[in-house]
């Protein structure tokens, strides 16, 4: 991916190297020297960079981030100064509102507005499924899913368009939205999102589709050999994904998932670890009654503080509560019911639209807080709920069109895999989720002086959002401990 990023450069003449894939061989260091001076060259005219520039020029600041500060670089910096020469280019999205009136939103916009709307539409499937805890990555399906799509056509992309909330945007946004995530400072949290495709060794790819794919989500590509050496390739890529998501997401793929028939696997990563802005004492955590009905509770160890950083709000028949992480970057959003109040009743209700009207009420206040310490780990097979929720033709062998992937119409979801880590205590929380899709070929206010208290001892929701951009980059639910 280097060579081609940086060929993007050189077609500009951001660069004087002409470069040429598979013939060019440049060291580390000459690499970010030829990234600084096309920084240079886009800061004199923003006008040079064009979407692959954008998208090239994101990719190896990131990849080479080590050595561009051996250069005395400023990485935050110069992050920064890319989103502001992208600004200045023309490079923003725009939504048009009902009122045909047209409206700057944030390049990310489409992208969030997409995941936040999965995330409850698939937070609720599996609710109403089962009564048990839950713990899902709806960005890292989506994400995944949207490198799936790049290749969909017909009735399967509008099909996949209407579950996932997708718009013809949404590459350029995601690649903005991946791009603003990982690019959070070390001070504030460790967070990460990675991409990869696994093609099989012998299927060609349509250029179009794979420049698509890491262009906009900087995801590298490696060929494997599944039919004579599946075994190996399962091994390669779960030792990736356990890389990405520092060892808390192990055999991601199980035996006998890849196939002779598997032509191609799109795997996404997502790792996350912060401290709370005010962590919990341990010496306040004590076992404590567990409600998990009103005639059943369970000892849990809870953790107790009082904030004066916490948001919160109170609403008829739940109570929110917003705890900020290092910097309020990200932050823990729980809602809990109001004693007396099912968690079904909310989750019944739990979409996009009730959920900005529920948080738009929180406001800082004086909390005394008191939540569970736990940890948690799932799997989860997401083809039947993918199905479900509208996406049957993707795993359909003789319905699915993929030609955008490889140009035949031979391609078909044969598995959608999905696994979660999640640990909360008194430090902070670390969490982390990965999904591999598998191609296969066919054959309220209060008085800011009051202490409120906020006791989650009974069944709650929770989520691990993103501040700056909106989105929500885990969903939860904590029925028993």
């Amino acid at each position: 991916w280097t060579y081609h990023s940086l060929e993007a450069l050189s077609n500009k003449d951001l660069i004087k190297e002409k470069i040429i894939p598979g013939e060019s061989s440049y060291t580390k260091e000459q690499a970010a020297a030829m990234i600084i001076e096309a920084i240079k060259k886009i800061i004199t005219d923003p006008s040079k960079m064009g979407d692959d520039q954008l998208c090239s020029m994101r990719q190896l600041i990131n990849g080479y981030r080590n050595e561009l500060e051996a250069k005395g670089q400023n990485f935050d910096k110069i992050r920064t100064e890319l989103e502001d020469m992208a600004l200045a280019a023309g490079l923003t999205a725009i939504e048009i509102s009902d009122t045909s009136s047209s409206k700057e939103r944030p390049l990310n916009f489409q992208a969030v507005r997409s995941v936040n709307k999965f995330t409850f539409d698939i937070y609720r499937y599996f609710a109403a499924k089962n009564t048990n805890g839950l713990f899902i990555s709806p960005y890292s399906v989506s994400s995944a899913l949207s490198m799936t799509y790049a290749g969909a056509e017909g009735k399967t992309a509008r099909e996949m368009e209407s579950v996932l909330h997708l718009t013809p945007e949404i590459h350029r946004s995601m690649s903005a939205l991946i791009n603003d995530i990982n690019s959070v400072p070390d001070d504030t949290a460790t967070v990460k999102t990675a991409n990869a495709i696994w093609p099989a060794k012998d299927e060609n790819l349509l250029d179009n589709y794979t420049e698509k794919i890491r262009c906009f989500y900087e995801a590298s590509l490696t060929p494997l050999n599944y039919r004579e050496k599946s075994k190996e390739a399962r091994t390669t890529i779960n030792n990736w994904v356990d890389k990405e998501t520092e060892g808390k997401i192990k055999n991601l793929i199980g035996e006998g998932v890849l196939k002779k028939g598997t032509t191609l696997v799109l795997t996404n990563a997502v790792y996350f670890k912060s401290d709370w802005m005010n962590k919990f004492d341990p010496q306040n955590s004590r076992a404590v009654p567990f409600h998990i009905s009103p005639t059943e509770s369970v000892p849990t160890v809870m953790m107790t503080k009082t904030d004066k950083k916490v948001r919160y709000s109170k609403e008829s028949d739940l109570e929110i509560v917003d705890i900020p992480y290092t910097n309020n970057r990200f932050s823990m959003l729980i809602l809990l019911p109001q004693k007396g109040t099912k968690l079904e009743k909310i989750e019944q209700k739990l979409n996009h639209l009730n959920f900005v009207e529920w948080t738009a009420f929180l406001t800082s206040q004086k909390v005394r807080l008191t939540i569970p310490k736990f940890k948690t780990e799932q799997s989860f097979e997401l083809s039947e709920a993918l199905k479900g929720m509208g996406m049957a033709s993707a795993f359909n062998a003789g319905k699915a069109d993929f030609s955008g992937m490889n140009g035949k119409k031979n391609l078909y979801i044969g598995a959608a895999i999905h696994k979660t880590f999640l640990e909360v205590g008194e430090e902070g929380t670390e969490a982390a989720a990965a999904t591999a899709v598998i191609m296969t070929k066919t054959s309220i206010m209060h008085d800011p002086e009051e202490t409120i208290e906020f006791k989650a001892d009974r069944p709650f929701i929770y989520m691990i959002k993103d501040n700056q951009t909106g989105a929500i980059l885990f969903i939860g639910r904590y029925t028993k401990p």
